[in-house]
């Protein structure tokens, strides 16, 4: 589905908002980018992803980590997402990739502030943490962000719904939470597999979201699929279908 597609599906499914990648940005550039918005009328929730300050990454960076704070400001995005980026193989000492963190993260928050970009830190699922994230649990994130007033935490089901601070710090501390993004998970073989829709999958996703309703969280939450996970299923089905899966969720 290209770019312009999924924006007019999120428009019809009556969403006001949408994730924006570097894939996306890179194939159609930012001015094209910026009038799929205004046609449809959404605003960008997300800006997606900088960081990978450990040198691993899963998937090709197009842009650098500057200039994802100069594109989020372009396009005020509400957060600028941020992956810590792994350990590596052969693995560094989590010590050592932590450090790596700390200090890029210390170099891009002041440009990052003066741009009026908020940063958000996503803990990463453990068994990621060799190429793509090695701040894994809420605890280290928050940790790690406690030093900045303009980064918050970016909340991902697929990634922390193991983590017993998940539900706690959406509804109880939602200062801390950019952004919660949402999907449910399918686990085989005692392993996860990926994302799904919420109405499928192995959490029980009415009971988690309605755990969260009850508490102070008003931010946004974002549907997360990719594309090896919604395999032949109609991209347009899944979108049209998410306010419908939410909604029944928390009632």
């Amino acid at each position: 589905m290209s770019f312009p597609d999924f924006a007019m599906a999120v428009r019809d499914a009556g969403i006001g908002y949408v994730g924006i990648t570097q894939e996306a940005l890179a194939e159609l550039g930012l001015d094209l980018i910026s009038k799929c918005l205004v046609d449809n009328d959404l605003r960008v929730s997300s800006l997606n992803s900088a960081g990978f300050f450990t040198g691993t990454s899963a998937t090709k960076n197009y842009f650098s980590n500057t200039e994802l704070i100069d594109i989020a400001s372009k396009l005020k995005a509400d957060v600028l997402c941020v992956i810590t980026g792994g350990i590596g193989n052969p693995p560094t000492l989590l010590s050592e990739a932590y450090d790596k963190v700390k200090k890029g993260i210390s170099e891009l928050v002041n440009h990052a502030a003066d741009k009026g970009v908020k940063l958000g830190i996503e803990p990463i699922y453990p068994a990621d943490i060799i190429s793509k994230g090695n701040i894994n649990s809420i605890a280290s994130a928050l940790n790690l962000i406690e030093p900045y007033e303009n980064i918050q935490l970016i909340l991902d089901v697929k990634h922390s719904w193991w983590d017993p601070d998940f539900v706690p710090l959406i509804k109880n501390f939602p200062e801390k939470v950019a952004l919660v993004q949402l999907c449910n998970i399918c686990i085989k073989d005692g392993e996860l597999k990926g994302r799904t829709n919420l109405a499928s999958g192995s959490v029980d996703m009415s009971r988690l979201m309605k755990e969260i309703i009850k508490g102070k969280y008003c931010g946004n939450f974002e549907y997360e699929l990719f594309p090896s996970d919604v395999g032949n299923r109609n991209p347009r089905d899944l979108i049209s279908n998410f306010p419908k899966e939410f909604y029944g969720l928390i009632e």
